[in-house]
């Protein structure tokens, strides 16, 4: 990495950003209410367990396929050029590290999971193979702890992408459009996420971070789509956000021990958009990575490739998450004692 791009990485100090309109109590960022401090940095949890797909899979499509996936220019099995976004919460929370479940680590999270297989097959071009989806990885995950889970841990649940791509792409790109009732399509999987939690939570865990889906047609594979496919995008992944805030509110009070913190990646990654020049982005759209072309100067993308982020974007992503965990003040107050290893980590996992 050039010098130049160090020195802008490092004005992205973590307690900046919370005191800046870069993450504030605007449109751009959510905070979760409540919470219950303990223990370390104020988080009554001690480890970290994942369950997603390519947004998350730190290698375990990578050990799957001997090392071949997700291709030469990927950062250690990541779907990205460096760390994705639990990595960095999990070392400023000062939790264990993260590494794939098939490395007998506790990142399940596979590249191109869905909710379920039993609606939408989680097929993975990398592996030309169906993969597990987010409700095996929860089965494989409650079957090794003998069905009681460590209620220490946050367990972070997240998809729904590969979902609405996959029924998008069926139903428009190959067929040319259907009549299609996209309520019924969400509602089923806004539900299936919600089974998930319930399914951990009657296993014994009882923190919880869900995030939601991003706004699909501000990513790069996207872009040059028709706009019945856009309009498509944007139906399922609002009629999915809100039905899903809606269900997990409704969990969260049906309980007396349980925290559901949201993490909003559709507003998040909007608001990213708007403050890019703050954040020191430069290209929001375009991926970095295309065949065997990579670009020059990475930090300044959104996008590692037509369907994932940057580590940049990751690291951004974070610190979203920090703050849905903290209330502000007691963010602040910990990010300044912490941010200086993140960023550091950051530096380290881009600079190659």
């Amino acid at each position: 990495m050039k010098a130049k791009h160090v020195s802008t990485v490092i004005t992205l100090s973590l307690s900046t950003a919370i005191t800046s309109t870069a993450i504030s109590k605007s449109s751009c960022s959510k905070q979760h209410e409540g919470g219950s401090p303990s223990d370390r940095f104020g988080v009554p949890f001690k480890s970290m367990v994942v369950f997603g797909d390519s947004f998350s899979d730190v290698g375990n499509v990578n050990i799957a396929s001997n090392k071949t996936q997700p291709g030469m220019w990927s950062y250690a099995g990541r779907y990205s050029d460096g760390r994705v976004w639990h990595e960095y919460l999990a070392q400023f929370l000062g939790l264990p590290s993260l590494d794939p479940s098939e490395a007998g680590g506790t990142v399940h999270a596979w590249g191109g999971a869905t909710t379920n297989n039993d609606y939408v097959s989680a097929f993975s071009t990398a592996l030309d193979a169906v993969v597990p989806a987010v409700d095996r990885q929860i089965t494989e995950y409650v079957d090794g702890t003998s069905g009681v889970v460590d209620e220490d841990a946050l367990h972070v649940v997240s998809s729904g992408y590969n979902d609405y791509w996959w029924y998008v792409f069926r139903n428009f790109t190959l067929t040319e459009g259907q009549d299609l009732n996209m309520t019924n399509v969400y509602t089923t999987v806004a539900r299936e996420v919600l089974t998930q939690v319930r399914r951990l939570h009657d296993a014994g865990a009882r923190h919880f971070l869900v995030g939601n889906v991003p706004n699909m047609t501000s990513w790069a594979e996207a872009q040059g789509q028709p706009q019945e496919v856009l309009n498509a995008y944007r139906t399922l992944a609002l009629g999915h956000n809100n039905l899903l805030t809606e269900l997990l509110s409704k969990f969260e009070q049906s309980t007396n021990d349980t925290t559901v913190y949201k993490l909003d990646y559709f507003d998040s990654m909007d608001c990213l958009n708007e403050r890019k020049d703050f954040l020191g982005f430069r290209d929001l759209f375009n991926a970095c990575h295309e065949g065997q072309q990579k670009c020059d100067d990475i930090f300044s993308y959104k996008f590692w490739d037509a369907y994932h982020p940057s580590t940049h974007a990751h690291f951004f992503l974070s610190r979203v998450a920090i703050q849905t965990i903290f209330d502000k003040e007691e963010a602040i107050k910990t990010m300044k004692n912490a941010e200086s290893t993140l960023t550091g980590s950051f530096l380290r996992s881009t600079a190659r």
